[in-house]
């Protein structure tokens, strides 16, 4: 579980692949202060803090997502899935008080930069928790397949004098 603060960096790494074709499935992949299940799943509202990758049915690209309990912004990515094919994740959220200045959530593809949105980042001092999800509105089984999931943060002191 993560609970950003205003002087820390956290980030979350991972690599999935799908087994198959995903077109007709609402994925969402990130960190979150719910529990999944329905009020997570369904459109691009439903938290009060989160940060996460999506792709519902009608999007081509992954979609960079961040929310502190307003409506959400989100990036369209260049990166669409690519079926049987590991790509890496990486979700950055930095506090206010860190070298950033502003509070902010970056989302990286396969080592790209996709999405840096300050409008609307995770709450600081909310608790998230990591989720993977996957709907197919078809009805057929698919699968994501994850690979190890990196968490780690950097706690940012206030400067000394002397």
């Amino acid at each position: 579980m993560f609970m950003p603060t205003a002087n820390t960096v956290h980030v979350m790494e991972w690599d999935a692949a799908f087994d198959s074709s995903i077109a007709n499935c609402t994925v969402k992949m990130g960190l979150t202060n719910t529990d999944g299940g329905a009020a997570f799943i369904g459109d691009r509202t439903f938290a009060t803090s989160a940060a996460y990758f999506s792709k519902s049915n009608a999007d081509t690209y992954w979609q960079c997502n961040a929310t502190d309990g307003t409506p959400e912004t989100y990036n369209t990515g260049a990166d669409a899935p690519v079926n049987g094919t590991l790509q890496r994740f990486r979700i950055e959220l930095h506090g206010a008080s860190t070298p950033f200045g502003a509070s902010t959530a970056q989302f990286y593809v396969n080592e790209h930069l996709r999405g840096s949105l300050t409008t609307h980042p995770p709450v600081a001092g909310t608790p998230l928790c990591l989720i993977f999800d996957i709907i197919n509105s078809a009805g057929s089984a698919h699968a994501i397949q994850i690979g190890p999931v990196r968490l780690s943060y950097t706690r940012y002191l206030a400067p000394t004098s002397f």
